[in-house]
């Protein structure tokens, strides 16, 4: 599947089940606790990936400020997340639904990433550029292959990767 549908899919699965989590009544307890604990996962598991995956799109002369980068933006919103909790006296639910909302756009955006499985990594920037948009016919094809051997009962892909 490939590191960006599986950062895309593990964001979607922790921004739905911490929205949904917002959703449900207060006396069912265990199922907020358990969609909640569903949330953590995913974003836990999206934090180790992304590390691994924001490494292989950045150009080996800048990876180091890239991973730095990334590294100060995860910490700003560790920072904010205590006040994003605070808002729970405001609306219960709410930081459920705002820390879900934003995994589910996240999840939604990383579509947009260039897939790293199986190609050369960047060396320079302009290569880091260039990623992702000399193999966008044969993305195409394979979506396309994809799309077929779903509507198709008898095939099934395990071969693509995207």
């Amino acid at each position: 599947m490939g590191r960006k549908g599986t950062l895309s899919f593990v964001l979607l699965l922790g921004g739905i089940a911490c929205f949904v989590s917002g959703f449900i009544p207060e006396d069912i307890n265990w199922l907020i606790i358990t969609l909640s604990l569903v949330g953590k996962f995913g974003i836990a598991a999206a934090f180790a990936i992304v590390y691994v995956y924001s490494a292989e799109i950045f150009p080996t002369e800048y990876r180091s400020v890239g991973i730095g980068a990334c590294s100060m933006c995860a910490r700003v919103g560790g920072i904010l997340a205590p006040f994003i909790a605070s808002t729970a006296d405001i609306y219960t639910p709410l930081p459920l639904l705002i820390f879900g909302a934003l995994s589910i756009a996240s999840g939604c955006l990383v579509i947009l990433l260039p897939e790293t499985v199986g190609c050369n990594l960047p060396q320079t920037l302009q290569e880091s550029e260039d990623f992702g948009n000399s193999n966008e016919e044969e993305h195409g094809t394979l979506l396309l292959a994809f799309l077929y051997a779903l509507s198709t009962s008898c095939a099934r892909p395990k071969l693509l990767v995207f």
